[in-house]
């Protein structure tokens, strides 16, 4: 037998349940573990075999968590958990851990019942089988762990008792699983307690989630999300209802990069209700900073610095520089729609994808930026920019309507709302001349140079267009919840886009003060004339005649003919 190295208690977590596990640990010297304590082992060797017994000889509240504590492991150990005195008017139990690290292994005594993950979970019939289970630790390092037993009565439904797809015969847990722009969160079906074959389907389930605080890692942020959404009455009070869409026993959530967020679904009867083991997820494939954050690369980098710099010039110089509010707008235009195209029609990769639409806008832009000089018309201008406008104010409607409005999910009428939209707002700029170009210029050229401080700061504000992109280019994306987190980084970039608009506004203003609404195209342009024409305002000083000096008519006598 192995010899215990280290021993020893901490209290970490103030938040922890007010029902604690009281640890009866059994070693060779009788160790006993105090309530409201938690729980640290180690061994100098790879295994170390632990025993664990927790009485559950509470009642069962209202809650129906009866027991939850920590507990620390250190790496490659195994513990065997003993559930004893339990509540005879208990019909089953539902033992859950929770970890921030990935390799978290629980299981029973068989093979079958083996679950692997961050946030798992096992059923036991309180009355007809051994209460023993088995945690494993897989990582590399140690961690700590949140153990949790809650007990229901009969006639509560059982959370993945009509189980048909997993391994697992009763999987009470929810699985998470990543996509590039969204994830499914997904739960076996219950079973009706009347309802042993699963033959009717009149169990009501409710999914609930909670954001926490944007890129942060922290444990103890991690630990108080699964807490706060443990058991019912943490559920109704901190979570908010994931409308039903398409789906019964999965959600369909929008991706957002680094935001952690939690997940619980309420199985419920007219009689009783039973919970599935909450997951949490960070929306990246690993914890660490270097999985969670966006300028991860040269080329992401090179991206946010152009688009900051053009975004400026568009805000605050847009309307006075026209060559330069053509050809960026132009520009972005063209290679976001030549991007979307080419996603829609073509399996090439990102990096090829994104070359030939930025060539095309290149080509587009230029090009864009001449036709004024064969149509002479300010239409030319404002043009883009009020679609552009139209566009982002569309987006912004999708990113706010609430996702349970159904028929937004049918891809004719989203569309066909989108674009009236983005057609009306068009109208309206394209009919206010000066005013509007200045509006649309300073609307979109702030948003722009916000998503850019967004991508450094890591809120979320980019997904206003990220997620149009998503439903114009990502199958089935129509089905998706969006709930976009509206925390105090979005706050933050809403109050410093209106000021930067209203900045942008004022400037543009104040450059072009007593001049024409828009430079002059009349016929008389000369080509080389209209390609000096930087700065609107500047034209009419250029190439306006020169006034002649009248000759006097003189007589022989050398005094005028007036005279």
């Amino acid at each position: 037998m192995f010899s215990v190295m280290k021993l020893f208690t901490m209290i970490l977590f103030i938040f922890s349940a007010s029902s604690e596990i009281s640890y009866v640990v059994n070693y060779t010297n009788g160790t006993t573990f105090q309530e409201g304590q938690v729980l640290t082992l180690s061994s100098s060797s790879d295994y170390y075999d632990v025993n664990i017994t927790i009485p559950l000889s509470k009642p069962t509240y209202m809650n129906k968590e009866i027991s939850s504590d920590f507990i620390f492991l250190a790496t490659t150990m195994i513990i065997k958990v003993t559930l004893v005195d339990i509540d005879p008017e208990l019909s089953f139990l539902i033992a859950q851990v929770h970890a921030k690290i990935d390799k978290v292994e629980i299981y029973k005594s068989f093979k079958k019942t083996r679950v692997i993950g961050q946030n798992v979970g096992l059923y036991f019939d309180a009355k007809n089988e051994k209460h023993v289970f088995y945690i494993l630790n897989r990582n590399c390092e140690g961690g700590l762990f949140y153990v949790s037993v809650h007990g229901y009565g009969p006639k509560d439904p059982i959370p993945g008792g009509c189980n048909l797809e997993s391994k697992i015969p009763i999987p009470p847990s929810t699985d998470i699983r990543l996509s590039n722009n969204y994830y499914n969160v997904e739960i076996a079906p219950p079973m009706a307690p009347y309802d042993p074959n699963c033959l009717e389907n009149d169990v009501f389930i409710t999914f609930y989630m909670l954001y926490q605080s944007e890129l942060d890692y922290t444990t103890e942020v991690y630990f108080d999300g699964i807490r706060r959404m443990i058991n019912y009455e943490n559920i109704t009070k901190n979570g908010i209802v994931v409308p039903f869409i398409f789906w019964n026993t999965r959600r369909m959530m929008s991706r957002y990069h680094g935001t952690n967020a939690v997940f619980a679904a309420v199985a419920s009867t007219a009689d009783g209700y039973s919970i599935y083991v909450p997951a949490q997820t960070y929306g990246c494939v690993n914890t660490s900073d270097q999985f969670c954050v966006y300028l991860g690369d040269i080329r992401t980098i090179i991206f946010v610095l152009f688009l900051m710099a053009i975004s400026f010039l568009i805000c605050f110089g847009g309307h006075r520089y026209v060559h330069i509010e053509m050809f960026s707008q132009g520009l972005m235009t063209s290679t976001f729609v030549c991007f979307v195209i080419m996603t829609a029609t073509t399996s090439e990769s990102y990096d090829i994808k994104l070359l030939i639409s930025f060539i095309f806008g290149l080509v587009f832009a230029s090009v864009w930026s001449m036709a004024w000089l064969v149509w002479r018309s300010p239409i030319t201008i404002m043009l883009i920019p009020a679609f552009n406008c139209g566009f982002l104010v569309a987006g912004i409607m999708y990113y706010v309507v609430p996702s349970s409005m159904i028929y937004l999910g049918v891809d004719f009428n989203f569309w066909s709302l989108f674009f009236l939209v983005l057609l009306l707002v068009a109208m309206v700029i394209l009919s206010t001349s000066k005013f509007g170009n200045i509006l649309s210029c300073a609307f979109f050229g702030s948003y722009g140079f916000v998503v850019a401080g967004d991508m450094l700061l890591g809120s979320n504000f980019k997904y206003i267009v990220v997620n149009v992109l998503r439903r114009a280019t990502v199958p089935n994306f129509n089905k998706a919840v969006l709930f976009p987190p509206f925390q105090t980084g979005e706050k933050v970039m809403i109050a410093v886009w209106v000021l930067i608009a209203l900045a942008g506004m004022a400037v543009q203003y104040w450059f072009t003060r007593g001049q024409t609404s828009f430079p002059m195209c009349a016929p008389q342009l000369t080509m080389r004339e209209a390609v000096n024409v930087a700065m609107y305002g500047t034209v009419e000083r250029r190439i306006a005649p020169r006034k002649r000096k009248s000759k006097p008519n003189k007589g022989r006598t050398g005094v005028s003919s007036r005279a």
